[in-house]
This record gives C-alpha cells, structure tokens and sequence, in this order.
C-alpha cells in the first residue's frame, strides 16, 4: 500500500498470519537494513506482528517536489 499526503511517502506492508517457517540464513540485515536506509532519507521503519499473526511493515519518508 503507497500513500502520499503532506510530503511524507508511506510505504505499508502486511503479509497475512500463516503456518510459522523455517528460519533461513541470511546476511541479518533484513529489517535493520531496511531502517538503516529509511532513516538515511529522514524517514523512518516500524516493523511488527500483530495480535492475530500478521506482519506489518511500515516506512514513512518525506518526500519534495523537485
């Protein structure tokens, strides 16, 4: 889902609760790595499960004309 409202782009994820998966190895910069570069353009990266198993991710960066 995009939004753009008052300058601030938002940017919401949301994958449905499911069957819980097998951890795979990666490099571990998945949601920190996703924060790093929000905040790097001002914004910033809220990630959560929520109470019925879902997971939502969402990023909010402002955003100018240019």
């Amino acid at each position: 889902e995009l939004a753009h409202a008052d300058g601030v782009l938002t940017i919401t994820v949301r994958n449905e609760a499911g069957a819980p998966t097998v951890a795979h190895a990666g490099t571990g910069l998945g949601l920190t790595g996703m924060r790093e570069r929000a905040e790097l353009f001002g914004g910033r990266l809220d990630a959560s499960r929520q109470p019925d198993g879902s997971f939502v991710v969402e990023a909010t960066i402002p955003v100018t004309a240019r």
